[in-house]
């Protein structure tokens, strides 16, 4: 199993020697996630308060599949709420690299912090 390390702030991808392009690509697309993300959450009216962060596997239409809460906002009920939402998460046009690849999202945090490929 390789790892990606995904750093937004810095804007790098560490794939074993993947083009520039290809990293620009995933920082875009997660980006784009983690807004999608933090707007359905507050649509839902769901406070994660001090944040929570999810895994799940980015499938190719760009919905995440098998999300389950990995670090816990505190509150049960805002756990099962936010990963019930973020199971019908779809960002569309997700790079080939993400496909099958499992991703954290930091809610309230970072909007991703790494991904794993299987």
């Amino acid at each position: 199993m390789r790892t990606i390390p995904l750093l937004l702030s810095a804007a790098l991808l560490t794939f074993g020697g993947a083009a520039q392009a290809a990293s620009r690509d995933v920082t875009d697309y997660l980006q784009r996630a983690g807004a999608v993300a933090t707007a359905d959450l507050s649509a839902a009216g769901i406070d994660v308060g001090n944040g929570l962060a999810i895994q799940a596997r980015v499938s190719s239409d760009g919905r995440l599949a098998n999300a389950r809460v990995v670090t816990s906002s505190g509150s049960l009920e805002t756990d099962q709420r936010a990963a019930k939402v973020l199971r019908r998460l779809r960002v569309k046009a997700p790079p080939n690299v993400l496909v099958g690849a499992d991703v954290r999202i930091a809610i309230a945090a970072a909007p991703v912090e790494q991904a794993k490929n299987p």
